[in-house]
């Protein structure tokens, strides 16, 4: 499988977060996988982005991303977690139903 570099940073960074019509997002949670990130918005959209090599970013392909890009869902979420060590995302919907995309066990989702 080819992999590209590791999106890596040494001084932090501001990054803007925009919605479809180009307005600012208020995110209210980050949650850090170990090459990866997801940010939950208080209008309960998730957006996502770093390295995909397993698809734990869902942008439905395994293109990195550099900066975050919305989930496109008609779902709404309640909350985000990752793992540290794995590539895989799992989201909480609104009717409390998990979603897990990535590196599940073996096989990529």
């Amino acid at each position: 499988m080819f992999r590209t570099r590791r999106l890596k940073e040494n001084e932090p960074k501001l990054i803007k977060v925009k919605s479809e019509r180009n307005l600012n997002v208020f995110i209210t949670k980050i949650s850090c996988g170990s090459i990866h990130s997801l940010l939950l918005s208080r209008d309960g959209d998730i957006y996502a982005f770093g390295e995909n090599n397993c698809g734990q970013i869902g942008n439905n392909c395994f293109t990195n991303q550099l900066t975050p890009h919305k989930l496109y869902s008609s779902v709404k979420f309640i909350d985000i977690v990752t793992h540290f060590r794995y590539d895989i995302s799992i989201a909480v919907s609104v009717k409390n139903t998990f979603y897990v995309w990535g590196k599940c066990g073996e096989r990529r989702y």
